[in-house]
Formats: C-alpha cells, sequence, structure tokens
C-alpha cells in the first residue's frame, strides 16, 4: 500500500510524517523513540498516558492507526501503525520530558518550554488559573472567535492602547509590547484623574475590538475606533490624526 511518507528531524530524530487525506500525522512510536521515552524497545507504556491527555482535550480523534508499509526481516510488509497529528506535538512535548540523561535533547526541551512559557505570558493564560476576570476575559475571547478575529493580533492591540491610555505613548517594538502585557493592576490614566483597573480594561478593550471589528470589517479602523472610545471613558486627550493614523 502507497503512503505519502516524508522523513522530518524531530529532537535530532528522524520521524515518518504521513499525508492522508491532506492532514500530516506522525508516527508514534518514531516521536516516543526521539523523546527517549522507551522502555525494551516499545512505547506502549506511555500510550495511556497520550490517549488520556487526548480525551480530556477533546481531541482523541487526533489519535488514528494507518496501514503503513514496514521493514520486518528483510521483506516489505504492511502493518497497522500508531499515529497522531502533528498539531497535538507541541502540547504532547510539553507532557513528555525527554531523560536528563539525554544531554541534548533535554537542552531541546527546555528551549521549546521556554517557548512555551513566553507564548502563555503574552496571552496572559494566568487569569485562567487565578480567576482574575475569567468570565469577562473568556467571553471576550469566545466574542473574537465568533467574529473571526484572530486573539493575538488583538491582544496587541490590547497591549497598545493599554500603553496609550496609561502613558500617552504609542509602542512600536515587540520589546514594548512583552512589556505591556505585564502591566496588571490599577494605574492612574494618562493626564486624567481616572484610575485604571488594568485587568478589566483588558477586557473592556478586547470585547469592544470584536464589536467594532463586527461592524467595520477592518482590523485597523476598529483599533483606532476602540481607542478612541478607551479614552473618551477615561477622559484621556485623544490623539493627533497623525498619531491615530500611525497607531
Amino acid at each position: 500500500m502507497k503512503n505519502n511518507i516524508e522523513i522530518k528531524k524531530f529532537f535530532g530524530e528522524e520521524v515518518r510524517i504521513v499525508n492522508f487525506e491532506g492532514e500530516d500525522y506522525a508516527v508514534c512510536l518514531d516521536i516516543f523513540k526521539a523523546l527517549g521515552r522507551m522502555e525494551d524497545g516499545n512505547w506502549k507504556h506511555e500510550k495511556k498516558k497520550m490517549t488520556q491527555l487526548l480525551e480530556d482535550l477533546d481531541r482523541i480523534e487526533d489519535w488514528q492507526k494507518m496501514p503503513l508499509l514496514s521493514n520486518k526481516k528483510n521483506r516489505k510488509e504492511v502493518q497497522m501503525t500508531e499515529v497522531v497529528k502533528v498539531e497535538f506535538l507541541p502540547i504532547l512535548v510539553t507532557q513528555f520530558e525527554p531523560p536528563k540523561t539525554q544531554i541534548e535533547k533535554h537542552k531541546t526541551w527546555c528551549e521549546f518550554m521556554k517557548l512555551v512559557d513566553q507564548l502563555l505570558r503574552e496571552a496572559h493564560m494566568h487569569k485562567y488559573l487565578l480567576g482574575d476576570y475569567v468570565d469577562e476575559y473568556t467571553q471576550a475571547v469566545d466574542f473574537l472567535k465568533e467574529v473571526n478575529f484572530p486573539y493575538f493580533i488583538a491582544n496587541k492591540f490590547a497591549n497598545k492602547i493599554v500603553t496609550y491610555c496609561l502613558t500617552g505613548e504609542i509602542i512600536t517594538s515587540e520589546i514594548e509590547q512583552i512589556k505591556a502585557g505585564d502591566i496588571t493592576g490599577e494605574h492612574k490614566a494618562f493626564d486624567s484623574e481616572e484610575v485604571i483597573d488594568v485587568g478589566k480594561f483588558r477586557n473592556f478593550i478586547l470585547n469592544q475590538l470584536a464589536i467594532t471589528y463586527s461592524i467595520t470589517e477592518s482590523k485597523k479602523l476598529a483599533k483606532q475606533k476602540v481607542l478612541k472610545v478607551a479614552c473618551i471613558k477615561y477622559h484621556i486627550p485623544l490623539p493627533n490624526d497623525k498619531e491615530l493614523n500611525n497607531f
């Protein structure tokens, strides 16, 4: 049986990527071998943990069995092989740390986890764990999804609006974006007597971005209009036309 198989590197090891009906799947045996999680030549001791994770995430359909050609005793034969969608690999990797004795693989895992940590920080995922404004935040994120406004773009817009309303400055760099994402608590608004609760303010901005985008169908226009609304709400001086156009 012919399969569309591509070989890729994963933690320094070759893994088979199978394309089936337009979807890419990684061979589980190869993945767990690359992660150094094999025992007696197989990964079955990890299978229950992986499938339980898939069930918990409502992603069990990402795990499949499909017929693949394999070499066995110097002859080729078709075997039913367990595979998992490549989109599941990032979350899977967070759950299966390579042994520290495999230095290079463990170093790669640590670098990946640092990236995951950065992305979670930028997305303010701690709010889900701590319960800070969770309902309002969840509703705003769901609303963004409903109107097809990518969250990571809305989050960047929110960071810019928060920064302007607190400092009167327009941020332009990624470093400033990250710093803006770390702002919490209550702060005095720029050139105003108003005090802004940043957590609630972010939720307000995200919700307003979703509403405005659903009407204008323009991300840039939505961002500019929500900035105006925020300035009016907290009695902050509006940016001039040039600043607004560059916002």
